[in-house]
């Protein structure tokens, strides 16, 4: 395989879920040995988060570079991707249609990169640019203390089934109904947590 090499930007600071996934998605594409300058596209200041790998991939210089990878709400890096020839775009929506105000600037891209086949369903319905899904990657795990089985930030064991949401409490997001969900699927105590 030819080796490739790409600018991610995003929000790749932030506590939101966008950060966490775009430091899932840096790290996991490090990993893989694709070639990464990264460029930060928060408007927070200080950092909301310290990523080290992140920390060190920020504004290298690569030259050429094969892809410019935009995530984010479209309208935050549509500016900036519509000027470019190999430019991506990497977005999530929650509901059954795409927002109408993100359709300029996916249509601008060579390719809309979503995390699961209900959001490919709902944008391949509403664009001509091609669509691939591309799930979220597992974050990287902090440094443990072996000696132990606990994950200290979120108290489980090696042998518990962890439930992980990253949302922003509101109607749209369902959490009502995902609370609901679990509780159905697991009326009584087991190694699951939520």
């Amino acid at each position: 395989m030819d080796d490739i090499s790409l600018i991610y930007y995003g929000h790749v600071f932030e506590v939101s879920g966008y950060g966490q996934a775009a430091r899932a998605y840096i790290h996991a594409l490090h990993a893989a040995g694709v070639e990464l300058s990264v460029v930060d596209l928060s408007s927070h200041h200080p950092r909301q988060i310290d990523d080290p790998l992140v920390t060190s991939l920020a504004g290298r210089n690569i030259d050429p570079v094969d892809f410019h990878l935009f995530h984010g709400v479209p309208p935050t890096w549509e500016s900036r991707a519509a000027v470019l020839r190999n430019a991506i775009g990497m977005t999530v929506w929650e509901t059954d249609a795409m927002p109408a105000t993100w359709s300029a600037a996916l249509s601008s891209v060579i390719d809309v990169w979503l995390p699961c086949q209900f959001n490919v369903d709902t944008f391949r319905s509403s664009l001509r640019t091609p669509v691939f899904r591309l799930p979220h990657p597992v974050p990287p795990r902090p440094e443990t203390n072996h000696d132990t089985d606990i994950i200290p930030s979120i108290q489980a064991s090696a042998t518990d089934f962890v439930f992980y949401s990253i949302i922003e409490w509101q109607d749209r997001k369902g959490p009502s109904e995902m609370l609901r969900a679990y509780f159905r699927a697991f009326p009584d105590d087991g190694e699951q947590l939520l």
